[in-house]
């Protein structure tokens, strides 16, 4: 998918296509193909990369994650 954003971004660069026929050289929507130009317009090609995902930090430590590793490769009592 990333390559498919980066080619993207290169196509709106370009100016040489309408967002309608990147969306069927892509075959993805017309309204993805939107959103990027709207990020390439802010933050340039670089924006369409993927970004690490957000979430909640572990609450294991590693210590505990391995210990619960062993338990579980134990199997069942």
């Amino acid at each position: 998918m990333e390559e498919r954003r980066q080619e993207g971004g290169r196509l709106l660069k370009a100016g040489k296509l309408s967002q309608a026929e990147i969306a069927r050289q892509l075959s993805v929507s017309r309204a993805t193909v939107c959103d990027w130009a709207k990020v390439v317009e802010s933050q340039g090609i670089k924006g369409l990369k993927s970004k690490k995902a957000r979430g909640v930090e572990a609450k294991l430590s590693q210590e505990q994650k391995q210990r619960l590793k062993r338990i579980l490769d134990q199997g069942a009592l």
